[in-house]
């Protein structure tokens, strides 16, 4: 792939991240968010949306957990040879996790004022950084 071709999938990507739509679908999310652990809250009688060094280290530690469990799934030992399979619907359920786990680290932030549109703005300054890294080769 030349450079120009490198060029103009850099640019549909950042066209891509400036869409008006991606912050309205991060505003949908995170309000289906919050109910969801508004309702969870009620029936647990547990307060899991406060940010507190307690929510924030469970959540972070089973974020770890679930990442963790997700490599599992795949034959990612290279000094290890075993012909494992590897199945979609664990590999898909244990991503699920993932993203629950990263959706209950956003309501926390948002409970300590770090809005979901502040956290979009930094992922798409970042991913625009690592696009312009790896335009120069990085």
């Amino acid at each position: 792939m030349d450079k120009l071709e490198k060029l103009k999938i850099a640019h549909e990507i950042m066209s891509y991240l400036r869409a008006p739509d991606v912050f309205k679908n991060i505003s949908d999310t995170f309000t289906l968010l919050n109910k969801l652990h508004n309702d969870a809250n009620m029936l647990t009688g547990k307060s899991f949306s406060n940010m507190t060094p307690e929510n924030l280290r469970l959540f972070s530690l089973a974020l770890i957990v679930e990442v963790t469990e997700f490599l599992q799934e795949f034959n990612w030992k290279e000094w290890k040879r075993n012909n494992k399979v590897v199945y979609r619907q664990k590999v898909t359920a244990e991503f699920a996790d993932i993203i629950a786990f990263i959706g209950t680290l956003i309501v926390l932030l948002n409970s300590a004022g770090i809005h979901p549109e502040e956290l979009a703005m930094a992922y798409l300054s970042k991913e625009a950084e690592n696009v312009n890294r790896f335009m120069k080769g990085y």
